[in-house]
């Protein structure tokens, strides 16, 4: 994300991305795992705990604020990440 945050600021545009965690990857397939037998929908949900995409969105708009380079959130599936927003918004990350 440094990187595409970087070259959007060289290029003078702004950075337009679903989130999807970093750390997410290993911890969904484990978790994947242990939901077997949940339709598809709800190991999707289950793979995606809240804390981890308010935790990318916040951690984007810090580094977006210290590039000086501005991003853009599509959207958010959890009031955690809608927290983690509107808390950016107020500092005015």
């Amino acid at each position: 994300m440094f990187e595409a945050l970087e070259h959007s600021k060289e290029l003078g545009h702004t950075v337009v991305s679903y989130l999807r965690t970093k750390n997410g990857c290993s911890l969904e397939k484990r978790l994947i795992q242990k939901h077997k037998g949940l339709s598809a929908a709800q190991i999707y949900v289950q793979a995606r705990p809240a804390k981890l995409e308010a935790e990318q969105i916040h951690r984007v708009c810090v580094l977006s604020q210290l590039l000086n380079a501005p991003f853009s959130v599509l959207s958010a599936t959890s009031s955690e990440a809608s927290q983690a927003l509107r808390m950016a918004a107020k500092k005015g990350l």
